[in-house]
């Protein structure tokens, strides 16, 4: 969009048509594309951005198509100097979008195709104007920085939102500047951080993130079977989330079925599926304390531990469980259906007790 705008400003805009205009970007849209994260390729823009750009360009053909300004430079560079407390000099660069005047006053602009529209605050904090404002005055320092205005243009909505700084705000910004790049070279481990931003970096070149997409001579055979098994994962890892979510949609029929028919059990060739009532329930703990205390079993009990609690239980007198027992406090009652598989239904294998079912025995026998 920017630079369909700079197009329209650079070749005499005051003499371009809406239709000139709107043809130009059309012919140019099929160039437009930006850099897919997950595929990890570039990929022309949607038609959903192409009728949002023409919304765009109606707007702002309406608002400046015929505006009496004289434009001073668009997608202008710059570089400004910051000298540390070291004597050590940082560059700041950057492109300005466009920087015009009218009558007395200066403006700088920055185009914006975002989805929301700042408050005057956030404006007014805007750290890329303060640079802007900064990188304006050190190339044009006899123009009086009460002149400048700074102006963020929010293409999508056609606003224009403008805002001023004065020089101790400009100082604030380049000591803000400075002592982030202080903790930026004080930083030993840098870790990037992609977006969907990705696609429109111009560092992706020297980024940890892109260094496997940039062309080598030749790729090692080692390099290739590991991205050859790292898609078979994602492959499979896909298949197993469908397979998932099928299974889940399969017992939430069945359950339902068995809830609504008021059955215990349901057999199929293939196993069965069983009902069972289960209690969510608590235990009032300052009671089981006063009773565990004594037996010198409450301090195993650092934290109220359910695992630490269930083995406490296997461990105490039948007499001291029914006790705890008695502490219970039943929140909520819920239906609980349990699937087995045929293999699962041999209590017997390989002359052990299956485990599945060697637990549901235990857990049965210490709630007697």
């Amino acid at each position: 969009m920017i630079y369909i705008l700079q197009w329209f400003f650079e070749n005499n805009y005051n003499k371009i048509s809406l239709k000139d205009l709107l043809s130009y970007y059309e012919k140019h849209w099929p160039e437009i594309k930006y850099f897919d994260n997950k595929t990890q390729k570039e990929k022309p823009m949607s038609n959903f951005f192409f009728e949002e750009g023409i919304m765009m360009l109606k707007n702002f053909y309406q608002k400046n198509g015929h505006k009496d300004v004289t434009i001073i430079s668009l997608e202008a560079p710059f570089e400004i100097s910051l000298t540390d407390q070291n004597d050590q000099i940082h560059i700041v660069s950057g492109i300005i979008d466009r920087i015009q005047k009218t009558d007395t006053r200066y403006e700088v602009m920055d185009y914006k195709t975002g989805k929301r529209l700042p408050t005057q605050t956030k404006v007014d904090q805007n750290n890329q104007l303060s640079i802007y404002a900064l990188a304006f005055l050190d190339k044009w320092p006899d123009i009086k920085i009460k002149d400048l205005d700074l102006s963020l243009y929010f293409l999508k909505f056609g606003e224009i939102l403008k805002t001023k700084r004065t020089r101790d705000e400009l100082e604030e910004t380049k000591n803000k500047i400075l002592k982030i790049i202080k903790d930026i070279q004080k930083e030993k481990s840098f870790c990037p951080k992609p977006t969907v931003l990705c696609g429109w970096c111009g560092y992706k070149n020297i980024c940890p993130v892109f260094k496997h997409y940039q062309p080598k001579p030749e790729i090692e055979k080692d390099e290739m079977n590991i991205k050859n098994l790292m898609d078979k994962y994602f492959t499979l890892h896909q298949k197993r989330q469908n397979l998932e979510k099928e299974i889940e949609q399969i017992k939430t029929k069945v359950d339902n079925y068995l809830v609504n028919k008021n059955l215990y059990k349901i057999e199929s060739n293939e196993g069965c599926f069983e009902l069972n009532d289960r209690e969510d329930c608590v235990f009032e703990w300052k009671k089981v304390k006063d009773i565990l205390k004594p037996l010198g079993k409450w301090t195993q009990l650092i934290k109220i531990d359910q695992t630490e609690f269930n083995k406490i239980m296997r461990e105490i007198p039948e007499n001291i469980r029914n006790e705890i027992n008695n502490c219970k406090i039943i929140k909520n009652k819920t239906k609980v259906v349990t699937a087995t598989h045929k293999s699962e239904n041999n209590i017997f294998k390989n002359g052990d007790i299956n485990k599945n079912i060697q637990s549901r025995i235990y857990d049965d026998f210490t709630d007697i």
